[in-house]
């Protein structure tokens, strides 16, 4: 590694470390009840989510949704999205048999999150968050900071995405390490940022669909 290119993966980690605290920040107030607060908030991230695309593709990270209509991209995906749920499952199980079955920290946000306002139900965890993730989680880390397709990057990638959605359990951490590691493999395999976005937002609708079915048959 030159002494060029390890200054660029210092100024990279430091703007990924830069837009997660603006992330947290934003992600502190998706339990407004105010229509004004709802209002703003949603000015705010959109505003966040322009400027994290618009880094995206100058940083020649995201290119176009259009990619997306290929069949070869909906295999993978697909593919992807079933391996996650074997994960989710696999995390299932453990706190089932070692954690008396509690639910996950993050879960427990997204029921909340429901209960509140509808738009910032679909909004934020279908759209805002999967953009903001993948762009910092997987653009950032695995190809700007770390090199390319390189194990360490792969792995940070996983165990960071992992981190920031608080689990605490053994269970939990396979939730969603497990869950970043199929997305790093994601894009890893395709080079492109939509596939795993996809994958994610497809992901959030699942967990979404099932707490609205739980609680409106409860």
């Amino acid at each position: 590694m030159t002494l060029k290119s390890f200054f660029n993966s210092i100024l990279y980690f430091v703007l990924a470390l830069v837009l997660c605290q603006i992330y947290f920040w934003i992600e502190k107030y998706v339990y407004v009840r105010e229509i004004w607060q709802v209002i703003l908030l949603t000015l705010i991230s959109l505003l966040f989510l322009a400027i994290v695309i618009f880094l995206a593709r100058q940083l020649g990270l995201l290119e176009e949704f259009k990619t997306l209509k290929t069949r070869k991209a909906w295999q993978l995906i697909i593919s992807a999205f079933l391996m996650n749920l074997f994960v989710q499952l696999c995390g299932s199980v453990i706190r089932a048999n070692l954690e008396g079955m509690k639910p996950t920290n993050d879960n427990e946000g997204l029921v909340n999150i429901m209960h509140m306002n509808p738009w910032l139900a679909f909004f934020m965890p279908i759209i805002f968050a999967p953009i903001i993730e993948e762009t910092i989680f997987r653009g950032l880390l695995m190809t700007r900071v770390f090199k390319q397709g390189s194990l360490i990057g792969f792995l940070t990638s996983a165990f960071a995405f992992g981190y920031i959605h608080h689990p605490d359990g053994i269970g939990s951490w396979v939730t969603y390490a497990g869950m970043g590691m199929v997305l790093a493999w994601v894009y890893q395999r395709s080079n492109r940022l939509e596939y795993s976005i996809m994958m994610h937002m497809l992901n959030n609708i699942l967990v979404i669909v099932l707490i609205a079915l739980t609680l409106y048959l409860s």
